[in-house]
């Protein structure tokens, strides 16, 4: 069997330093951001091990930055948060990953029908957009429009 890989994130300043207990002003450790999404979420500590399938006391101890994480888990934690694996590790994210974020927790609330009518869309969207000047002759749709 092979071992399961472990990562260990410490904090650094930008010198690549590791710093004590990553808490130099804003300098944010894995486990924190975890910590602060969870909350950002509404969830207990307990809702958030039972989405995971993982116990109360290892959501602690990854908040408390007193365990490694496999990258299995990381990337779970950032479905379950709605956020990116990258930021979890980082702390940085690009806005178009908040974007796909948006689109993928958007798509996964659709019914088998509705998806198959967002993917339409979706690929109508794009063709329109790589002939701009003939697709607003035919459509009225603008896509800088928010509900």
């Amino acid at each position: 069997m092979t071992p399961k890989l472990m990562i260990k994130v410490l904090p650094m300043d930008n010198a690549g330093k590791n710093l004590q207990n990553g808490t130099r002003a804003g300098v944010q450790s894995v486990g924190q951001r975890i910590r602060e999404l969870r909350l950002t979420n509404n969830l207990t500590e307990a809702e958030f091990a039972d989405r995971l399938g993982v116990s109360r006391k290892l959501i602690f101890q990854w908040e408390t930055d007193r365990i490694g994480w496999d990258p299995g888990s990381i990337q779970r934690i950032a479905i379950v948060l709605g956020t990116s694996f990258g930021y979890l590790v980082s702390g940085r994210e690009e806005s178009h990953e908040r974007d796909e974020l948006d689109l993928i927790q958007l798509y996964r609330a659709c019914t088998p029908e509705d998806r198959k009518i967002l993917l339409t869309t979706a690929k109508r969207l794009r063709a329109c957009m790589k002939r701009p000047q003939r697709a607003a002759k035919r459509s009225s749709f603008d896509p800088r429009v928010s509900d």
